[in-house]
């Protein structure tokens, strides 16, 4: 059967069996074939069998093209050693003309009736061993825990095929060689000698998927190894554990004594220990890895209440000034930020920001940064020197490898104007009620923590006397995609402020929050999304007591 080696930048990363019609490749996890890696496009590739024994590779109009030994095709039927790159990934197609898995008997001579008699000697072998196999998975049922289950298993295998030693070996799950898992040696006078076993004979099951069996293994046999000479072992048996089609490991028995061979209904049996062993190997690491999920998952609820007590509980709503914020993680956790302190009963400080990356990381520097921003802020309003030690801040904690984007603002309702810095982030909006959409400035600077010594200038611009609104976001709403892998962007950003000029901050919020939501459907959520809505009210006259 033809398959595909897909190889990674770091090592080979699994096999891939095309038992299918039509196997598509790509960056979505919906594909058959799924690649971790953003230089392949959603679907990019596909490998159909148009007949048996023929498969064709077609392109799916991807970004970047698909390689067929190093040559860009659209299409392509592949031939035995071809090699298909897609992004930085490598698919390597191997097209194996043997459908069956072979069983392999090697002996140095003849089958004796010697050899025929013992079959003929156990005419309920099938009943007796079928009923070994039930037993087999009802003792594997409960054994959830790994070693447990090996160690059941080889119990197993020395107890119904009278085996003086025996071994289980697996295949690690990264790239890498096949270890020794349980082994048993019932050899007293070898107690301290290890079990030396034939490499040669453990690959022919992990490499080639063989079943074999040896016996009468002495000095001239066919094909027997020198180390089973060396060490004495006259009959010896190895056959796969797999799981549907993929091979985990291998089962190894032998004997040193003449007094029995192995024969055709052994081995069989043997392979289906295997496969039972194999499904309960899946079985357990898919139970141990529900529980590290589920665990994972409590930990990141609590980190979720965590995060949401760094939020501000309570925010300005009064004549002069009205503010409404919202935040949904990408996540579990948010790498965005927002926050909001009041100075005194007319300045507000406002700051919103986003965190380079996603999950647990970034919400770790969100929750470093909005722990400086509140000590930093509280009796400074110099808000150059505030980034400035901001930037450094992030810089040292990252080595550079981390970045934030973040505006920081303080709102002034009885002088009417605002003052703010901006690290890369996108100015904010200014919305007034005859429908005008101005951008607050266009000065950005870079972001928090790219260089060590940077000054983001102070803007200051006046609000006038007339009532208008703040709209403030991070790229988690313009970088919205849609199955059609288009943007939100900020045109239709800028369209919804217009149609929502006279809202309240709260409604324009929600109005925001179910416009993205119409336009990207059923897509997944692929960043934070942080939104920000500030009414500033007229301004008060000298008459006009503040409102506690």
């Amino acid at each position: 059967m033809a398959e595909l080696s897909i190889i990674v930048p770091g090592g080979v990363d699994r096999r891939f069996r095309l038992h299918r019609a039509e196997v598509i490749i790509g960056r979505d996890a919906a594909c058959d074939v799924p690649l971790d890696d953003g230089t392949c496009s959603r679907r990019h590739v596909r490998i159909y069998s148009p007949r048996a024994g023929r498969y064709v590779l077609e392109d799916l109009g991807s970004h970047n093209g698909t390689y067929v030994n190093g040559e860009r095709v659209p299409s392509r039927t592949l031939v035995d050693g071809d090699e298909v790159r897609v992004g930085r990934c490598v698919l390597r197609f191997a097209d194996r003309l043997d459908q069956t898995e072979p069983t392999v008997i090697l002996s140095d001579e003849e089958e004796d009736s010697s050899t025929i008699s013992v079959y003929r000697h156990k005419p309920s072998v099938s009943e007796s061993r079928l009923n070994q196999l039930l037993d087999l998975s009802s003792r594997l049922v409960g054994a959830l825990e790994h070693r447990d289950l090996l160690e059941r298993a080889m119990d197993i295998c020395m107890e119904t095929l009278d085996f003086d030693r025996a071994l289980i070996v697996e295949l690690p799950r990264q790239p890498g060689p096949w270890q020794v898992s349980v082994n048993r040696n019932l050899r007293a006078d070898e107690a301290n000698r290890g079990l030396p076993v034939s490499r040669s004979i453990l690959n022919r099951a992990i490499d080639r998927g063989e079943r074999t069996i040896i016996n009468n293994a002495i000095p001239g046999a066919a094909d027997v190894t020198e180390s089973m000479i060396e060490n004495r072992i006259r009959s010896a048996m190895c056959v796969p554990i797999t799981w549907q089609e993929q091979t985990l490991g291998a089962v190894y028995g032998d004997r040193l004594s003449t007094a029995q061979e192995y024969g055709e209904q052994d081995v069989n049996f043997l392979a289906g220990l295997a496969a039972q062993i194999g499904a309960a190997l899946k079985t357990s690491q898919w139970v141990h890895e529900a529980q590290l999920h589920q665990q994972l998952q409590n930990e990141l609820t609590i980190a979720r209440q965590i995060q949401e007590g760094l939020f501000p509980h309570a925010l300005p709503d009064r004549p002069d000034l009205a503010v409404v914020a919202f935040n949904n993680p990408g996540r579990s956790v948010s790498g965005d930020y927002y926050d909001v302190i009041e100075l005194d009963d007319h300045r507000i400080g406002i700051i919103i920001a986003d965190v380079s990356g996603k999950g647990v990381a970034a919400a770790m520097l969100m929750a470093n940064l909005q722990a400086a921003v509140r000590v930093m802020l509280a009796g400074n309003d110099d808000l150059v020197r505030i980034f400035q030690q901001l930037n450094r801040l992030t810089y040292d904690n990252t080595n550079g490898t981390k970045f934030i984007t973040a505006l920081l603002a303080v709102i002034d309702t009885a002088d009417r104007v605002i003052r703010y810095v901006n690290a890369g982030h996108y100015p904010p909006y200014r919305v007034f009620p005859d429908g005008r959409v101005e951008t607050l400035g266009q000065e950005a600077g870079l972001p928090l923590g790219v260089e060590v010594d940077t000054i983001h200038p102070l803007v200051e611009l006046p609000l006038g006397d007339q009532t208008s609104s703040l709209f403030l976001f991070t790229d988690g709403m313009t970088e919205a995609l849609n199955h059609q892998d288009e943007f939100f962007g900020l045109g239709r950003i800028e369209d919804l402020l217009r149609r929502n000029a006279q809202t309240s901050p709260g409604e324009l919020v929600n109005q925001c929050r179910r416009t993205v939501a119409e336009f990207v459907g059923h897509a997944p959520q692929g960043d934070d999304v942080t939104l920000m809505a500030i009414r500033i009210g007229q301004a008060r006259s000298a008459s006009q007591p503040t409102t506690e």
